[in-house]
């Protein structure tokens, strides 16, 4: 099993998608990828569409602040 294959499988397992392990996903397709893979990264799509797994946010650190929303409509 590779990498991406590993990744997704924890992904589908816990039921969520952790930020540092879509970048890991991001940085393992742009480099490598077969047809074992992309069938894995097919099946995390279908579990995203599904809501078998969910993106997780990464949180704020204190020294972050959120953006207020953009509302330029007046």
């Amino acid at each position: 099993m590779g990498r991406i294959e590993e990744i997704i499988n924890q992904a589908i397992t816990i039921g969520q998608l952790s930020p540092e392990a879509e970048q890991q996903l991001k940085q393992h397709l742009a480099t490598q990828t077969d047809p074992q893979d992309l069938f894995a990264f097919m099946l995390l799509q279908h579990a995203f569409i599904s809501g078998r797994v969910r993106q997780t946010r990464q949180q704020l650190q204190p020294n972050q602040t959120k953006k207020p929303p953009n509302n330029t409509s007046e």
